[in-house]
């Protein structure tokens, strides 16, 4: 059926709302998930300047708008709730006012699949930074609602309070409507 959207209750640590254990709590760097470091000085960083794709011009451009849960309430089109990627629970946003569907990059560290290289770097424009130089996508990473699997190509992102963003390019492919008023995200092709 339709997916309900809903929010976490305030974390007591963080002051933030984040399905699971608290990532600030458990001392565990933001960018790759592991403890005994900050985001920082995680080696994770330097991966996208080691693929060669560094000194290349940006090719297109795109943009993400509610990056944390309190810009998330604070904008409409939006709703919030929980998915499944391959057994994980994710916490997902609907977001129409993106133009491309994002993972968090802790996120797409547990996901086992690899991510491939863009043919040209994508500039992302978030509401925390100016833009965000993206050279890589998780291709064909596969989401489960209730009974139905679909595909989505995500872009790895910084980011904390959610999982998954599902922007206007997987939502137009996919056929989904907005219901605002009721939190419900409706699939025009959810009985095929």
């Amino acid at each position: 059926g339709p997916y309900e959207g809903y929010s976490y209750p305030v974390c007591t640590s963080c002051g933030r709302r984040h399905p699971g254990e608290c990532r600030r709590a458990a001392g565990t760097c933001f960018k790759c998930g592991q403890t005994g470091h900050l985001q920082k000085d995680c080696k994770k960083n330097t991966a996208a300047t080691t693929s060669g794709q560094a000194d290349k011009k940006p090719g297109a451009s795109g943009r993400v708008f509610a990056i944390t849960e309190d810009h998330a309430t604070k904008t409409s089109g939006i709703i919030t709730g929980t998915l499944f990627i391959y057994g994980h629970v994710v916490c997902v946003l609907f977001d129409t006012g993106a133009t491309h569907s994002v993972i968090s990059s802790v996120f797409a560290s547990c996901v086992t699949t690899t991510p491939t290289l863009l043919d040209h770097v994508l500039c992302i424009s978030t509401p925390m930074k100016d833009s965000v130089r993206i050279t890589h996508v998780y291709r064909d990473l596969l989401l489960q609602f209730d009974d139905k699997i679909r595909a989505i190509n995500a872009l790895p992102l910084d980011m904390f309070e959610f999982d998954i963003f599902l922007g206007m390019d997987w939502l137009t492919e996919h056929h989904a409507m907005i219901d605002c008023r009721s939190y419900r995200v409706i699939f025009g092709d959810i009985h095929a």
